[in-house]
């Protein structure tokens, strides 16, 4: 796995950590965000009104969301790019990655 520096790509696998819109989430989906491997499935454009520009957003699909969590965005959310801390193209990479933060390795 790699720490990123900007550059994903479709069918990479990913750990995100929810930073942008904490307000939003509810903390067991925050926790489960950062605790499960999601794949990239796509990008999406999104308007910031903010500062009256388009923004590309990353599209990221998660198996096995618990029910009680899907009523964020059911299978998929949508992520700022520099949300995503790990990928790689192996899923057992990250895997290895979850483990070693779970027991502190």
């Amino acid at each position: 796995y790699e720490e990123l520096n900007g550059d994903q790509n479709i069918g990479d696998w990913v750990i995100c950590k929810d930073t942008n819109y904490t307000e939003l989430y509810h903390k067991k989906y925050k926790d489960f965000i950062s605790n499960n491997i999601g794949q990239l499935i796509g990008y999406v454009n999104r308007k910031d009104y903010d500062h009256n520009k388009t923004i590309i957003m990353c599209e990221i699909k998660y198996d096995n969301v618990p029910k009680d969590l899907k009523e964020f965005n059911n299978d998929t959310t949508i992520m700022s790019p520099s949300d995503i801390i790990y990928s790689s193209h192996k899923k057992e990479d990250l895997e290895v990655k979850i483990s070693m933060d779970k027991y502190n390795i």
